[in-house]
């Protein structure tokens, strides 16, 4: 295992046996990995997402205060997307070189319908993983989802990234396929891995969707899904994935189906899961505006999960101040503190370990 990935996994372990004994809401050391929204403004609207509603005003990163926040974490590992499309922030490249300078591993979740004219600068930053959405192998289905025809874009723009990385005869960015699974694409999830593999995509993120605050979108987004179908899907998909050596999350989805599943049902009938939270030990999230949270679901409400402002004080006080030190141990205590919480399904440690030494960068 590389530096990068021994360094988060040893954090992790020391807070959470430190945590175990004394259920603190302390950390030792700052966090190894970080998500930095570097924009939360977008091209598309697309129907599994409603970041429109959070952010009627958007908000973009300075390269100043990216580099602010970054010096005072100098995370091993750090994702610069957040809710937005990060290539639409004019300073993305510069973000990007300046935390790979600095020894990070980096990545960031895409649309990649925006980069036409850029694939040679995204190969001069020298980011590590590109985790590309793209919800269908079919260009109805695309625009159905994405609210905008631009499947066939990008398409040309993976072909020209491929295209570019073996002119110049090197593997990164490596590309990560992200499909957010839902009644609108179920059905083309193996023409997406057949996809995948034409492109020499080499992993691939199934996705459960967040229902925070938008609870009137299962039915457009689960419709008359069964537990059955889903289940029927992902076993063929396991198949084939493995059958051309392309890793993903399945796994995931095998060990907690139940819980997806009841994440999909009206919330009158949720059952809240008793799932321990490890997050906010080891890793934390920053929106555009400086805003600091304890991880990635939380951001899907915009009012809660405030710790402090990483633009306006260190971020090493407000990784242990008050409210994060009652955040952690509220969790330690087995409690949801927030809303999006109490509907969250956490990560395992077996998770966590899976994610981040086969579907993150090395």
């Amino acid at each position: 295992m590389k530096a990068h990935n021994l360094k988060i996994y040893f954090q992790i372990l020391t807070n959470i046996a430190l945590r175990s004994v004394r259920k603190s809401g302390k950390v030792v050391g700052l966090p190894a990995h970080l998500q930095v929204e570097i924009t939360n403004k977008c091209n598309l609207r697309c129907l599994s997402c409603h970041r429109d509603l959070l952010y009627p005003k958007t908000t973009t990163m300075s390269f100043e205060n990216f580099k602010k926040v970054f010096n005072d974490v100098r995370p091993s590992k750090i994702n610069v997307s957040g809710l937005g499309e990060p290539f639409l922030n004019p300073d993305v490249f510069k973000i990007i070189r300046y935390a790979k300078k600095a020894g990070s591993a980096v990545n960031c979740a895409t649309n990649f319908t925006l980069v036409r004219n850029k694939i040679e600068k995204i190969l001069d930053s020298g980011i590590d993983q590109l985790k590309i959405s793209i919800d269908a192998a079919d260009r109805e289905t695309f625009h159905k989802i994405r609210r905008k025809d631009l499947y066939n874009v990008l398409i040309e723009n993976i072909q020209n990234l491929n295209s570019a990385k073996e002119k110049h005869g090197i593997d990164k960015p490596d590309i990560r396929f992200n499909f957010a699974l839902q009644k609108n694409n179920i059905n083309e999830l193996f023409d997406t891995i057949e996809l995948a593999k034409s492109l020499n995509v080499k992993s691939m993120y199934i996705q459960y969707l967040v229902y925070i605050d938008r609870e009137e979108r299962k039915k457009s987004l689960v419709g008359n899904l069964t537990p059955g179908k889903i289940k029927k899907v992902l076993l063929k998909a396991d198949k084939l994935t493995k059958s051309y050596k392309i890793t993903t999350n399945i796994s995931m989805w095998k060990r907690e189906f139940d819980l997806f599943w009841n994440n999909m049902q009206p919330f009158e009938n949720f059952v809240p899961n008793k799932k321990h939270c490890y997050f906010p030990w080891f890793s934390s999230w920053i929106d555009a505006d400086g805003t600091v949270r304890p991880c990635p679901i939380i951001p899907w409400q915009k009012d809660v999960g405030h710790m402090g402002n990483a633009f306006n004080e260190p971020f090493k006080d407000i990784w242990n101040n008050i409210k994060y030190q009652e955040f952690r141990a509220a969790l330690a205590r087995g409690e949801r503190p927030t809303e999006p919480c109490r509907t969250c399904i956490p990560q395992s440690l077996f998770n966590i370990f899976q994610i981040g030494t086969k579907l993150l960068p090395k």
